[in-house]
């Protein structure tokens, strides 16, 4: 039986998962469990400028917000720098910036980050239903069609570089034991730049039998077909719409 204790260690660890340090041409790349309208993790940028230490997200909101179609309006403009001033911070080059000593580095890492999810947020106002559900349902779709039993949601898998994805779903094998696939969502530009990065990374890895890799994108996303030919490079690329006849093949498999 899960004891108290046990789950909290449990949960503690699951979380620590979500937060990832990656050196990048940016500088250092912080994914934080705080999540954007649309499912994606907030990653924010640790550099250095001028002998300070500067934390920004990279503009990485702003963009979210420019493949959704949102133009940042001048009334939007002044919403989201009264919100950067709210954090502490500034809303400068289409990035959410603040500057960090060394022992608040950590604190200002997470303000940021928070701060930078206020940009995001802007969709709430132009969309009517939450974003972030596509992913969810592709989690949902394929559970329905392999069996529960054999998926596991967010699954850690580590890529040649040495990162860790948080897989969407992992289908194991009939007896439980190997992942047969890997699976995860596309709905927008900013995923699929993602995604690539992701599955191109584990495509790198050994592994025997390797695992089928397969990216399902939303049929009413603003997808150009270039974008779906370059996931084709290391995935398999499957309309939400075919995903009946892809998973109940195989959960015969």
């Amino acid at each position: 039986m899960m004891t108290l204790k046990s789950s909290a260690e449990s949960l503690e660890a699951a979380c620590r998962e979500l937060v990832r340090v990656e050196r990048s041409s940016l500088g250092l790349e912080v994914q934080l469990p705080v999540i954007y309208p649309n499912g994606d993790l907030v990653t924010v940028v640790v550099t250095e400028e001028n002998g300070s230490t500067i934390v920004h997200d990279g503009g990485f909101a702003a963009m979210t917000l420019a493949t959704a179609g949102v133009a940042i309006t001048r009334k939007m403009r002044d919403r989201i720098v009264a919100l950067s001033t709210h954090y502490g911070c500034e809303f400068r080059n289409e990035r959410m910036i603040r500057t960090a000593l060394a022992d608040d580095l950590p604190l200002v890492v997470a303000v940021v980050a928070n701060a930078s999810r206020t940009i995001a947020d802007q969709l709430l106002q132009t969309h009517a239903q939450p974003l972030f559900t596509f992913r969810q349902e592709v989690i949902a779709r394929v559970k329905e069609y392999v069996g529960a039993k054999r998926v596991r949601e967010n699954e850690a898998v580590t890529g040649k570089s040495g990162t860790q994805y948080n897989i969407g779903a992992v289908v194991l094998d009939k007896a439980l034991r190997d992942p047969v696939a890997y699976v995860e969502a596309v709905k927008d530009l900013d995923g699929v730049n993602k995604r690539f990065r992701e599955f191109y990374d584990i495509s790198q890895m050994l592994f025997n039998p390797e695992p089928d890799r397969i990216i399902m994108y939303d049929d009413n996303a603003n997808l150009r077909q270039g974008d779906l030919i370059i996931l084709q490079d290391v995935s398999n690329v499957v309309r939400f719409s075919d995903a009946e006849t892809r998973f109940r093949q195989m959960a015969t498999d």
